[in-house]
């Protein structure tokens, strides 16, 4: 069974990330980080604020390999993160874990291609009246595979290095269903 596609997701999420990020001011309080592994090993962070039409930004990347970590533009953001889109599938993850390493390490297990992951935590707080406040809270792991056939047989166990789906009960397949 195939995990379901959440491309739009990751492009509508992108395009959010961007706009917090840009030049306009943003109405109310917002915060936001995304954490990108790829399988390149390279880990870039990103994190930012926006406050009363101010934006404080920040990124960075860590070569996993090397250990080197060097400071990145946070202006970079949208364009790391669009080479993400180069998966042919992008999945979810719905599992208890919070940490974007601790999910690589146990959904990289066994797949001959790592695939990648992108953490992004958006937090929104816009004031309507004076009386109230309207918050908002944004948590989305996305799972990038290079090939489809890398995420094809998550669920059959079939031929050698396959994987079980118990195993990754946390990736939304195309056949789950929600309300």
């Amino acid at each position: 069974m195939q995990p379901a596609d959440f491309r739009m997701a990751f492009l509508e999420t992108l395009q959010e990330l961007s706009d917090l990020a840009g030049d306009d001011p943003v109405d109310g309080r917002a915060a936001w980080s995304v954490d990108y592994l790829t399988r390149r090993k390279t880990w870039f962070s990103f994190s930012g604020t926006s406050r009363a039409g101010m934006l404080s930004a920040r990124g960075r990347a860590l070569d996993t390999i090397s250990g080197a970590m060097i400071d990145d533009e946070a202006i970079m953001m949208t364009f790391r993160l669009l080479d993400f889109t180069h998966n042919q599938l992008i999945s979810a993850y719905m599992g208890k874990k919070r940490l974007a390493t601790q999910i690589a390490g146990d959904l990289s297990r066994g797949f001959i291609r790592a695939p990648e992951f992108v953490s992004v935590q958006i937090d929104h707080e816009v004031s309507t009246c004076p009386d109230t406040i309207h918050r908002s809270s944004t948590r989305f792991i996305f799972v990038g595979f290079e090939r489809m056939d890398d995420a094809d047989d998550v669920g059959s166990g079939k031929g050698p290095g396959r994987i079980q789906r118990q195993h990754f009960p946390s990736l939304v397949s195309q056949s789950d269903t929600f309300p």
